[in-house]
């Protein structure tokens, strides 16, 4: 993108700045989901609990369809006596049993205080798995429960218009509590120039594992 020869000669210079902000930084926000330095100072920042891992196993789990049946075993059935209306619990069964990370696994243990407070709770006694039940959750509490994960609903993944990131809100907080993109540069010049004595150069797989 013709940034190298500014970014030699001065790497923390506003030359390198500008070019790589123009050239290089939309690619990388899309990639890696991080915010940008307008959402933080703005305070309008979302931050959500599920990163690509959670993400990878909600689509290859099947998702929202599948989410009444995991809930129901952990509700009714985990370590003997299931969960009932426990949030710790819950949290910690969706944790084991379907290996989401524990933030992700939290935005789970909400739903049945959801169900319950939301008047849900009938039809779920009724028949959980049942369309009664399925509706009535899906109006009342999936709005918060996809602000909390982040997860993608059905719609995005059956049109295809899911875009993935590789950042997760672990990495978003070391991003905001290291300055972020005011740091970066200072970052990107000490894996370049000195990791490891003789730094990354432009060597990629090293770069990764500096940032690592």
């Amino acid at each position: 993108k013709g940034c190298l020869s500014p970014c030699i000669a001065d790497p923390l210079g506003s030359e390198c700045a500008e070019c790589v902000a123009e050239s290089c930084d939309p690619e990388f926000f899309a990639c890696t989901g991080l915010p940008d330095s307008t959402e933080i100072e703005n305070d309008s920042l979302v931050l959500v609990s599920c990163g690509s891992t959670d993400v990878d196993l909600w689509i290859e789990s099947s998702g929202l369809s599948n989410r009444s049946v995991q809930l129901n075993f952990c509700s009714l059935q985990y370590k003997g006596n299931g969960c009932g209306l426990d949030s710790d619990c819950l949290e910690e069964c969706f944790q084991v049993t379907n290996n989401y990370s524990p933030e992700c696994s939290a935005c789970f243990g909400k739903l049945p205080t959801c169900v319950l407070e939301k008047g849900c709770l009938s039809p779920c006694i009724a028949d959980p798995l049942g369309s009664e039940c399925a509706e009535c959750v899906a109006e009342s509490c999936d709005p918060e429960f996809f602000a909390c994960t982040g997860l993608p609903d059905s719609t995005e993944i059956e049109n295809d218009s899911l875009v993935l990131v590789s950042c997760g809100s672990t990495d978003v907080d070391l991003w905001i509590e290291s300055s972020g993109l005011s740091n970066r540069s200072v970052q990107l010049n000490f894996c370049s120039l000195q990791y490891k004595g003789n730094g990354c150069g432009l060597d990629s797989d090293c770069l990764e594992e500096c940032f690592q």
